[in-house]
């Protein structure tokens, strides 16, 4: 259960062990691509047919599949946004350490600048130093 009282049921088409009913193993054999086998994977199989050529199906379909798109798109880009933000703030950080090494500032003095230009605390800019500046 899913929690919304959705079933999911999983299919192993290819499975190995004959531990299924031969009805079964024919459902199994349908689903898994061959042709139907029995009365009920026939019926099954036009159904499908019928489904296909369901014209307000498959803009339904079609339309979900658009809005499954689009999410993909949409979390691609916040995804690139995120990854972009945190590589300038590493940069920044970066050369900020740098500099102040040239400048032969301590590991307290680089600190205390990292706190000040960039706003973190003092476990944070001791962090940031730990991590970026070796």
């Amino acid at each position: 259960m899913l929690g919304d009282e959705a079933v999911k049921i999983i299919l192993n088409t290819k499975g190995t062990k004959d531990d299924v009913t031969p009805e079964l193993k024919k459902l199994l054999d349908y689903i898994d691509g061959k042709m139907p086998q029995d009365d009920y994977t026939r019926k099954l199989n036009e159904a499908v047919k019928s489904a296909r050529k369901n014209e307000r199906w498959r803009l339904d379909y079609m339309t979900l599949q658009m809005h499954y798109q689009e999410k993909y798109e949409e979390g691609l880009e916040y995804g690139l946004e995120q990854g972009l933000e945190r590589g300038l703030e590493r940069g920044k950080t970066n050369m900020l350490i740098e500099m102040a090494r040239e400048f032969g500032l301590e590991d307290n003095a680089i600190i205390g600048q990292l706190q000040k230009k960039m706003g973190l605390s003092p476990e944070e800019a001791a962090n940031c130093l730990k991590q970026y500046g070796c």
